[in-house]
């Protein structure tokens, strides 16, 4: 039986939407539903209909809701889909944060499922993103921690290493590669991840990041310098690898943008 919190999301997302084909999986309960997209956005109106499965885990909302499509759509080779078909809704870290200050499934529907659909069918309608492109995988989790630590993405990466080690000691030095006493510089964003559900979130980032890398390239050796830390791979093992690791390790001025101005829904 699903548990208390996955039940009164059930409940609200039913109560929004209408009725809906449950069933239970294992420790997840699954819905079926049609869905009507019909939103605006800079003038630029997009009407869809889908059949959409979102699967809601017995940890809801510690545990992220997963969305696919039954119908055909999307392709199965769109970027922004996950090897079994679900979406790519965004970064852990921003799923789980928007949960935690608002755990209303309707809520998170409209945030991000109904941006990801419109984003889908407008880039297959018109061959471009309305609002720009977060990058997909490893290298979009950093573009996503840069923004929220506000540094490069090699500074983000060793911050997201401390918080998955659980070495963070407030009297060292930022892990960032400031030099400056960690409490007196992330001190603050760190212990609140630490403190809270989101440290599961990055540290499922953060292993994303290590899985993705190790296909690319091993290992990294990290080095701090007086401008924070620096990356560079010891092997290189082809061109690709030099391109993929240049990618990912972009400055947070890349192709990362900032939430969309809301839609209009009709």
């Amino acid at each position: 039986m699903i548990s208390s919190p996955a039940e009164k999301a059930a409940r609200d997302l039913i109560e929004a939407l209408g009725p809906l084909n449950l069933r239970e999986g294992a420790n997840r309960a699954i819905f079926d539903i049609p869905y009507t997209l019909d939103a605006e956005y800079g003038g630029i109106r997009i009407v869809e209909d889908f059949g959409l499965r979102i699967a809601i885990p017995d940890g809801y909302p510690l545990e992220l809701p997963q969305v696919s499509e039954t119908t055909d759509v999307i392709p199965r080779n769109y970027k922004h889909l996950y090897s079994n078909g679900s979406f790519c809704l965004g970064v852990n870290g921003e799923l789980g944060a928007a949960l935690s200050n608002d755990p209303s499934l309707p809520a998170f529907f409209d945030e991000f499922v109904v941006s990801y659909l419109y984003t889908a069918v407008f880039y297959l309608r018109y061959g471009r993103y309305p609002y720009g492109d977060r990058s997909h995988g490893a290298a979009g989790v950093l573009e996503y921690y840069s923004e929220l630590f506000g540094t490069n993405s090699p500074q983000a990466y060793t911050i997201m290493r401390s918080i998955a080690s659980g070495n963070y000691r407030g009297h060292l030095p930022c892990p960032c590669g400031s030099g400056i006493r960690g409490r007196n510089c992330h001190g603050k964003q760190i212990l609140g991840i630490l403190d809270s559900q989101m440290k599961k979130h990055v540290m499922a980032d953060f292993r994303l990041i290590e899985a993705e890398s190790e296909t690319w390239i091993s290992p990294w050796t990290f080095r701090p310098s007086d401008h924070g830390p620096s990356c560079t791979p010891r092997i290189f093992s082809s061109p690709v690898c030099s391109s993929l690791l240049a990618r990912i390790l972009t400055s947070s001025s890349s192709t990362s943008s900032p939430s969309p101005t809301p839609f209009q829904f009709r």
